[in-house]
């Protein structure tokens, strides 16, 4: 036995009793006459007091130690075992460890090269443990909603074939026949609307898809996706499952039992916000037709007024009202507060507020309470809306603003093909159902999730009719051929008496992104691309000799 205890659960209720623990050494502290080693393991963290400093142990090494738990001396409350210590009796070295290449305290932000060459090291990180514990807690919470509504867990195939979907495929040789290959599924899509051909009433899974695409800090090329589908439903039906599922969670993981999640459409989407993904937590102007010069040391600049609206700031518990005006002023060039409740305004900027007209204006315009935060930004006229949002953003996520904040957006009537360069595209994927069952109004049945400015899953009610489904291909410039060699088969299963159906895939990483308010998916994932796309790890992908058919 390697173990009685874990290096997470001992406390004082233990003292006295004599323990056997193993796991790495986390760091090794020498004094005149003892050595004091942090012993790690996936649990936790316990210290060992060790009466001798003649040990030939080094950090990461794999121990075991049999000891008596004692009270500790000067406790240490971050950590869970921070009442205790081990007296050590005796000690073995179950493995040893070359020089460690990287830190495994320290977070990567910029340079990444080793997090990815050693990420099996890397795992042994406090948060990224955390965040993997954390991820599998989801899953199971996910799984359980969907048994509770009655959903039947079903899985589809990986080896697919290639269709025209959008994003490039992933090919995988066929090994029986020269020139033929599989495609690895960018989703499910097909094989969940046969399923409601085939009579299954709900389904969901929990589905790794691949899509040949450059990665960003919410993609990568293969991720897992939580994939629903639902017979004799319509949208609202699909919304009230999406609203009932993100209720559900956020009580789970945050406690929060009341949430309003609106439901908007794309065009007033667009038109309020100019973007289908809004963070509707705060919001940012950009106040034109206040161009103006400013003296600062003496040089007259061009510069522009933003606002920045912070909805019910004065009433968030647990966050430092100050962080982000300071954090703003640190960066930014000159900053006018302005609070609906005791009109807040800094005083050094007096004559320039008195000389803003549309500040009074936008004032007029939005309803503010007194809980509200409303700031005025003067910044060089060069700078872009887009990065300025993206730094503010930065700011209210290091104040920790954002934190307790959860807007979740449902956004439907999308177009339903977009027109680029001659040629018709699907604005989501191509069997998704015309609004209303109208080609010719360009409107599409639908739906993204969005949480804070995240887009995390999209959806639609399907097409069940072959005639339409088949024009749809056709508006989309897909030949006869084309069509007959990649979808035959599903035109025909249209035949068979179609249910009505919908669905909707979320990605699983982005979901807790949102909901944990994080910022890259590689954080979440235990063995992440760089990214070019590429594991460094295990160095692939790879040139492969001598192929055998």
């Amino acid at each position: 036995m390697y173990r009685t205890h874990n290096c997470g659960e001992l406390n004082k209720k233990h003292c006295n009793s004599i323990v056997k623990l193993s796991g790495w050494v986390h760091s090794i502290r020498l004094m005149k006459k003892i050595t004091f080693i942090d012993l790690r393991d996936f649990y936790g963290i316990t210290q060992l007091l060790i009466p001798t400093i003649k040990i030939n142990i080094k950090k990461e090494y794999v121990i075991q130690i049999i000891g008596k738990v004692v009270k500790r001396k000067f406790p240490n409350f971050n950590i869970n075992t921070g009442d205790i210590e081990i007296y050590v009796k005796k000690i073995k070295i179950l493995n040893k460890s070359i020089k460690i290449p990287i830190d495994i305290n320290k977070e990567y932000n910029k340079n990444k090269v080793k997090l990815f060459k050693y990420r099996y090291i890397y795992l042994r990180n406090l948060n990224l443990k955390n965040n993997l514990i954390i991820k599998s807690k989801i899953l199971n919470i996910i799984r359980k909603f969907f048994i509770i509504n009655n959903f039947l867990e079903i899985e589809t195939p990986l080896l697919v074939k290639s269709t025209s979907e959008g994003a490039r495929n992933f090919i995988v040789l066929y090994r029986k026949k020269l020139g033929y290959y599989y495609s690895l599924p960018q989703s499910p899509q097909t094989f969940k609307q046969l399923l409601m051909i085939g009579g299954i009433d709900k389904y969901y899974q929990i589905v790794k898809c691949f899509r040949d695409e450059d990665a960003r800090k919410d993609r990568q090329p293969e991720f897992l996706q939580l994939d629903l589908e639902m017979s004799f439903i319509n949208r609202k039906n699909i919304f009230n499952i999406i609203i009932k599922l993100i209720k559900y969670l956020l009580y789970k993981i945050h406690k929060i039992k009341f949430i309003n999640i609106k439901i908007l459409s794309y065009k007033n989407i667009i038109k309020k916000y100019n973007t289908e993904k809004p963070d509707l937590r705060y919001k940012v102007y950009e106040l034109n037709n206040n161009k103006f010069k400013y003296n600062i040391n003496n040089k007259f600049l061009n510069y522009k007024i933003y606002g920045l609206i912070l909805p019910n700031y004065f009433n968030i518990v647990g966050i430092n009202k100050d962080v982000i005006i300071n954090l703003l002023k640190n960066k930014i060039n000159k900053i006018l507060l302005y609070n609906y409740k005791n009109n807040i305004i800094n005083k050094l900027d007096n004559k320039v507020f008195n000389k803003i007209k549309l500040i009074k204006e936008l004032i007029n315009k939005e309803f503010f309470s007194n809980k509200d935060l409303l700031l005025f930004l003067i910044l060089k006229k060069n700078k872009y809306y887009k990065t300025i949002k993206n730094k503010i953003n930065n700011f209210l996520l290091k104040s920790k603003y954002l934190n307790n904040i959860y807007i979740p957006i449902i956004i439907y009537k999308f177009p339903l093909f977009k027109y680029k360069n001659g040629k018709y595209y699907s604005y989501h994927h191509p069997f998704t159902k015309p609004y209303n069952n109208k080609l010719k109004n360009n409107l599409a049945d639908s739906y993204d999730l969005i949480i804070n400015g995240i887009e995390v899953g999209s959806g639609s009610i399907r097409i069940d009719n072959s005639k339409m489904q088949n024009k749809v291909f056709k508006i989309l410039g897909l030949s006869n051929n084309k069509i007959k060699k990649e979808f035959s088969f599903f035109l025909k299963s249209l035949k068979f008496g179609t249910p009505p159906h919908g669905g909707i895939g979320i990605g699983i990483d982005r979901l807790i992104l949102s909901l944990l308010n994080k910022n890259n998916i590689i954080d979440f994932i235990a063995f992440p691309k760089n990214y070019l796309n590429k594991d460094l790890m295990i160095k692939t992908p790879s040139k492969i000799k001598n192929i055998k058919i």
